[in-house]
């Protein structure tokens, strides 16, 4: 939320007699429509996908085997460049489809 004051002065510099001021109250928001929809978590041998990745999930390496990627599907799509960070790591930037980690085989 911004607000935005805006006074007119008869000398340079805001000097002289201030005229009278017009105010404007406004919110910036970021309406790219860039936006991930979904996660997708994949087998980066197969490039088979095995189930949608969403928080809270829990997955058994026993089940899903150990050679995994991560995919993300966007809006719009294909997207300039998706940014994949992992415990903090400093990233991973993706301009490439499919979009997953650069670490993974299959991007």
């Amino acid at each position: 939320e911004y607000t935005l004051v805006v006074t007119p002065f008869t000398g340079q510099f805001g000097q002289g007699t201030a005229g009278t001021s017009v105010t404007v109250n406004f919110t910036i928001i970021n309406q790219s429509g860039a936006q991930v929809s979904g996660l997708v978590l994949a087998n980066a041998d197969t490039d088979s996908e095995i189930q949608p990745l969403e928080d809270g999930d829990v997955i058994d390496l026993n089940q899903v085997g150990r050679n995994l990627t991560v995919l993300a599907s966007t809006v719009p799509s294909p997207l300039e460049m998706v940014v994949f960070v992992l415990n903090g790591d400093n990233g991973s930037k993706r301009n490439q489809t499919p979009l997953c980690p650069e670490r993974q085989p299959r991007c």
